[in-house]
C-alpha cells in the first residue's frame, strides 16, 4: 500500500474483510490495540480515509414513518480507490 499509515491500512483491511462496509456505530471513537497487538482504527482514521477518497461515509436524509422522522445509521464503505489500494497490498 502507498503512503498510508499502519492504522489507515488496518482500517481498509478491516472494511475489506467485512465485505466492504460497516455501520459507523460499530467504529470506536479512538484507535486502540486489541489483545493480540493489532491496531483497531477509530473514527478519525476513517474520516481521514474519506477525505483521501479511499472510502465514503454515507449520509442520508431522514425519512418520515407515520409522522415520525427516522434517520438511517451512516455507513463506512470502500470506494474503488480503496479496493485498488488493498489489491496493491
Amino acid at each position: 500500500m502507498s503512503t498510508l499509515t499502519n492504522t489507515q491500512k488496518s482500517a481498509l483491511e478491516f472494511l475489506h474483510n467485512q465485505g466492504g462496509s460497516v455501520l459507523i456505530s460499530s467504529i470506536m471513537e479512538k484507535a486502540q490495540q486489541d489483545v493480540f497487538g493489532y491496531i483497531v482504527p477509530g473514527i478519525r482514521t476513517y474520516e481521514q480515509l474519506d477525505k483521501l477518497g479511499f472510502l465514503i461515509i454515507t449520509e442520508e436524509d431522514p425519512i418520515d414513518i407515520d409522522g415520525e422522522p427516522f434517520t438511517f445509521t451512516p455507513m463506512v464503505e470502500l470506494t474503488d480507490k480503496g479496493q485498488e489500494e488493498i489489491r496493491k497490498g
